[in-house]
């Protein structure tokens, strides 16, 4: 026996369905969201709940060399990052970053972007010497936009576009929009990055700080799910602002402990070591006025 039901909360529709009795067979007794579009019915994906799958040895590049060095080389593939900050920090940038790096290197990349239209994102990211236009064109790049909604159909849209993409890194920007309660957020977000492990597939997520974030989403539930946590965030020295970037954690991999600044311009991302210097901090403008002070003295 299968129940179907039809259920509208908070004005929103989603089918849902159980198997309430299966003669002669062990069987799923939970109740599942479920989607009819032009692909067919699609069930929300559920795992075996084994942890046994392959562990790869392949370093990626996040298409940053400095944030490589500081992981030892970049992501293994297969692996999982979160990038998370304050608002304005750049963790989109970097993620954009990833996905050039990725189609330099022949790679099929899908891009959940739940904040913003493709192509506002191709012409904002012409601003930091990125353009994503040809990747597309060439049908290595793809982009899913769309509002997340609470009730799992986001996380089977997700399984379908890789079903029917087939790529080899996947990028969402940002997982806040896996609205919902955080304990039902955190379980699809934790089955959707056990399908990208199964199928080697690299993952960078972007997360707002708790305090920007819109709906409820604890960063310490996230933090313990992927393999790699990259902290961004905003500092003020000598009346300026500047981004800092830190690896909190990358599993499995020796990292720099350093808190780098990165500058952002027309012809990319720098990163730069903010060691200390005489009484201050080395960074921003002041960094780049001792650095050439010390080139004129050695001039």
């Amino acid at each position: 026996m299968i129940l179907l039901e039809n259920r509208v909360q908070n004005q929103v529709a989603t089918r849902r369905l159980r198997v309430v009795k299966y003669r002669g067979s062990a069987h799923a007794e939970d109740e599942y969201p479920f989607l009819i579009d032009s692909g067919g019915i699609t069930a929300l994906p559920v795992l075996s709940g084994s942890l046994d799958y392959p562990a790869l040895t392949e370093r990626v590049s996040t298409g940053v060399a400095g944030l490589d060095a500081m992981l030892s080389g970049g992501l293994y593939r297969g692996s999982s990052m979160l990038i998370s900050g304050g608002a304005n920090t750049g963790k989109s940038i970097l993620a954009a970053y990833f996905i050039d790096a990725s189609c330099r290197r022949g790679e099929r990349c899908l891009f959940f972007c739940y904040e913003g239209g493709p192509h506002q994102v191709v012409r904002d990211m012409h601003s930091v010497g990125i353009d994503l236009g040809p990747w597309v064109e060439r049908g290595l790049l793809r982009f899913v936009a769309a509002r997340g909604n609470r009730y799992g159909l986001d996380l089977i849209r997700a399984q379908t576009e890789i079903d029917g993409f087939q790529p080899g890194s996947v990028v969402l920007d940002p997982i806040t929009e896996l609205r919902g309660a955080p304990a039902d957020a955190h379980s699809r977000l934790v089955r959707l990055l056990d399908l990208m492990k199964v199928r080697g597939i690299t993952t960078v997520l972007t997360c707002p700080e708790v305090a920007d974030a819109i709906a409820p989403h604890p960063e310490a539930h996230v933090t313990s799910t992927v393999d790699n946590w990259v902290t961004v965030a905003t500092t003020g020295t000598n009346g300026q602002r500047n981004r800092v970037l830190c690896v909190r954690k990358s599993r499995g991999t020796s990292i720099s402990h350093r808190i780098c600044e990165f500058v952002l311009s027309n012809d990319g991302i720098r990163l730069a070591n903010t060691g200390p210097g005489p009484g201050r901090r080395n960074s921003g403008q002041g960094r780049e006025h001792r650095q050439a002070q010390g080139r004129q003295r050695r001039d």
